[in-house]
């Protein structure tokens, strides 16, 4: 396949994992955990794009509301066994995914070539893009996806 005309929602992943903005943070820690997976896309509840939240979010925020020598031994934690090594538990359950979240994702739309999207990927230092109808999720194209294009 020619990847100037393959068109994004050819190539795109069509499970996203995807949570709304009142869930608590607790919650999303666990399911992020309990699936393996680095984040989520935030949508309302008609499904359109709030933004993005990942477990880097979950840790900033616990660092943020940890003060004194327990976020010196939460730092120290996890430099030393990596960020995964953080339990769900360890967040308190107060703050719900908008607090935390970003509110700004990289989208394109479904008929955008996957060759700008690479460029743009490359220029933004980017390992995964939203695909998008309107403000509907329709997917997520990655680098391992780009790559596995030109494999074929």
């Amino acid at each position: 396949m020619d990847p100037k005309r393959v068109r994004a929602g050819q190539l795109m992943q069509r499970r996203v994992f995807c949570v709304p903005p009142q869930m608590p943070v607790r919650e999303l820690a666990k399911k992020l955990d309990r699936r393996g997976l680095e984040g989520g896309v935030v949508v309302d509840g008609g499904g359109n794009l709030l933004g993005v939240v990942s477990k880097s979010d979950v840790y900033h925020y616990q660092r943020e509301g940890t003060r004194g020598p327990d976020a010196l031994a939460f730092f120290r934690q996890h430099l030393i066994d990596g960020l995964s090594a953080a339990s769900p538990a360890d967040v308190p359950d107060l703050a719900r995914v908008r607090d935390i979240m970003r509110p700004s994702a990289v989208e394109f739309p479904e008929n955008a070539s996957v060759d700008r999207i690479a460029q743009a990927m490359r220029r933004r230092r980017l390992l995964r893009v939203l695909i998008t109808s309107g403000r509907k999720v329709r997917g997520l194209l990655t680098a391992m996806d780009l790559l596995k294009l030109l494999e074929s």
